[in-house]
């Protein structure tokens, strides 16, 4: 038997890989970016290279997870691989989730000065400005957290605490995603972000595989008040596969992340301190 200790990223309020126990102490969001892709699309190399390059110049308050789920760049052809999950078509369909063209993205799915479509949804020379104005609000509540992966049972276990620096809302939710690494796979136009081409073949990164908190929109964790500290363990069984897509366990990481759930005839999700809704399903 043999335990893997995974980079679990924790937003908004804490730095990357912060661990147990919690900080006390107020702090800046993290931002994160939720970049809808497709590997057929010809245009989307130009946004990984994007948001990876935001990542890397602040490799510990800026993160990105990566959704192929529009069915026309990422439909399977063939033997491809099928990137599309069910918690990424969930979010898609979120009203606010309005994708008329991609590469685009959110910025912890708050409202934008350049949105398509009226929505939530960036192109990517807009992303590093909402990434800054981010960066620079106020966080109420700070994650930290310890995630180990047992190689012989694939039991993920996650250990999160949260304390609540000042008032949150009383329907919070925790959403934890799951994302793997060095998937290789075809890629329209890979070539255009050449870091990425294995041969002829390309490098995708920060994919999508499960939201592991209950439901695609996370679990509820009660009071919020200031001086509260919420503390979950989570466990999850992680499959061989994701439809057709081989799970590599070294290549696993993790983003943990509190959203808010308001309204009564549609759910509607906040982040930070913008609201946005999200349909029953």
């Amino acid at each position: 038997m043999k335990n893997i200790t995974l980079f679990l990223f924790v937003l908004f309020a804490t730095m990357a890989n912060a661990q147990l126990p919690v900080s006390q102490t107020p702090q800046k969001k993290n931002a994160l970016i939720e970049e809808w892709t497709g590997y057929k699309c010809p245009y989307c190399p130009g946004g990984h290279q994007t948001s990876d390059q935001l990542v890397a110049a602040n490799p510990t308050k800026i993160f990105c997870v990566k959704m192929h789920e529009r069915n026309n760049i990422a439909a399977l052809s063939g033997s491809d691989y099928d990137f599309r999950t069910v918690d990424g078509t969930a979010i898609l369909r979120m009203p606010e989730m309005k994708v008329t063209g991609a590469p685009c993205a959110s910025v912890n799915r708050a409202p934008c000065t350049n949105p398509q479509a009226g929505g939530l949804l960036m192109s990517p020379n807009y992303w590093n400005a909402a990434i800054t104005k981010i960066l620079g609000e106020n966080a109420y509540v700070n994650i930290a957290s310890a995630a180990t992966l047992n190689t012989s049972t694939r039991v993920l276990t996650v250990n999160i605490e949260a304390y609540y620096t000042g008032n949150g809302s009383a329907t919070n939710k925790l959403f934890i995603m799951l994302m793997q690494d060095n998937i290789i796979a075809s890629q329209t136009n890979g070539s255009s972000y050449p870091a990425m081409m294995v041969g002829s073949q390309y490098r995708h990164t920060d994919v999508l595989r499960d939201v592991i908190t209950t439901g695609s929109f996370g679990q509820s964790m009660g009071a919020t008040t200031a001086g509260t500290l919420y503390t979950t363990t989570i466990t999850y069984v992680v499959p061989a596969s994701y439809l057709n897509i081989p799970v590599v366990l070294a290549d696993l990481k993790l983003i943990a992340l509190v959203f808010r759930i308001k309204c009564k005839r549609h759910q509607c999700l906040q982040s930070a301190d913008q609201h946005y809704c999200y349909r029953d399903q």
